[in-house]
């Protein structure tokens, strides 16, 4: 079946998503917290960040954005890609805010691109931590050299196998129908009409057609919300985008999570973790959606932010992993964009065999070798793979 009509699988792994599910939305319901100053006998933090919130691309599937709206977006204020003003704000109010929670030493990797490096940095101005504890390196976001590369008809095996995992929302056609009625008819036409197909372009499976507009589309509106703009031309309040953001995080989930493909492509982030809670203190990590999608793979991890949908990757937001001991608890970090204090909302992760996202370090060692082609991972020789 087509990507757009998959309606799930009755295997194991569904059920286990669907049994995590009704467990994270009550354990976020009884035990969404503020995080506050935490307590201090953790022997190491880490926390993976996906970047601030910034500008989207220019186009769409080639096209300008503006043939798929009525009337003109508006231009954010920064080059594409690069972080947006009231992001990198908030994200020093993080810093300030997360502080008094973690471990001493600190030290921060971010990814060399120009946003995760200004994530890092507006975070470690808040922790009020000097220049020279950042490291810019690509290696723990990238797969090795002399990875081995998965067959096309394999990848697309893969990403239509993870559909029929992850199907989309029962309520999908008529949130796509609200999102066009939003815009507009643009000269793009009616696109949720169009076919929802899995492509592969540049060594790399992906969703395609509506289902990657829909997703592009939300991002933006998330962005321009988040970054203070006007949000969807005063035609939007902030209330209706949980539910909308579905059309995103379900394409992501789809896409970015695919076991077979994150085994390859995001090989190395998992022991960059791991490594790190070997050590005394903090490590942060400054990332993308797709290393926190990547970790929710290859750990099975599952979390519901709420009101968002569940495995949301918001800008902002981070993957923590606190040891005491043998016993790391995971928790899911992400903030408020309705105002800028910069606090941080903890959602616990639910982990397979675990209770409230407490797992033996042992095991994460063991999902990291399982989940993982240890030719892709790109680490240095000497430390633990």
């Amino acid at each position: 079946p087509s990507p757009s009509l998959a309606t799930g699988s009755s295997g194991s792994r569904l059920k286990r998503v669907k049994t995590f599910e009704a467990m994270s939305m009550l354990t976020g319901l009884l035990g969404l917290w503020m995080l506050g100053c935490r307590a201090q006998n953790v022997d190491s933090s880490v926390l993976v960040f996906r970047h601030c919130p910034r500008a989207t691309e220019t186009t769409l599937l080639g096209r300008a954005y503006n043939n798929f709206s009525q009337q003109s977006w508006p231009d954010f204020p920064v080059a594409p890609m690069l972080c947006l003003p009231r992001g990198l704000d908030i994200l020093q109010a993080q810093g300030r805010f997360l502080k008094a929670s973690l471990p001493e030493p600190i030290r921060v990797v971010a990814d060399d691109v120009q946003r995760d490096n200004e994530t890092a940095h507006a975070l470690m101005e808040g922790l009020g931590l000097p220049s020279d504890v950042l490291t810019v390196n690509h290696a723990p976001f990238s797969k090795s050299d002399g990875c081995p590369s998965l067959p096309e008809d394999q990848a697309l095996k893969a990403l239509e196998e993870q559909i029929q995992r992850f199907p989309n929302p029962s309520s999908y056609t008529n949130l796509s129908q609200q999102l066009w009625e939003v815009l507009g008819d643009g000269s793009a036409g009616y696109w949720p009409d169009w076919p929802c197909q899995a492509d592969y372009a540049n060594q790399e499976a992906r969703l395609n057609g509506s289902c990657m507009v829909t997703s592009e589309i939300m991002e933006r509106l998330f962005m321009e919300w988040a970054g203070g703009m006007d949000l969807a031309w005063s035609k939007l309040s902030p209330c209706q985008l949980p539910s909308l953001m579905q059309l995103h995080d379900w394409e992501r989930t789809a896409a970015n999570a695919v076991p077979e493909l994150v085994a390859r492509d995001q090989a190395s982030i998992p022991y960059w973790v791991l490594n790190a809670l070997e050590q005394q203190g903090t490590q942060l990590f400054a990332g993308h959606d797709t290393t926190l999608n990547a970790l929710q793979s290859i750990f099975e991890l599952y979390y519901t932010p709420m009101p968002w949908p569940p495995q949301a990757t918001m800008p902002a937001s981070a993957l923590r992993f606190d040891r005491r001991g043998h016993e790391v608890t995971i928790t899911y970090l992400y903030v408020d964009y309705a105002e800028a204090s910069g606090a941080m909302i903890q959602v616990p992760v639910t982990v397979p065999g675990n209770h409230f996202g407490k797992v033996e370090v042992r095991h994460l060692w063991r999902r990291a070798k399982r989940g993982t082609v240890r030719e892709c991972v790109n680490m240095p020789m000497e430390v633990h793979v």
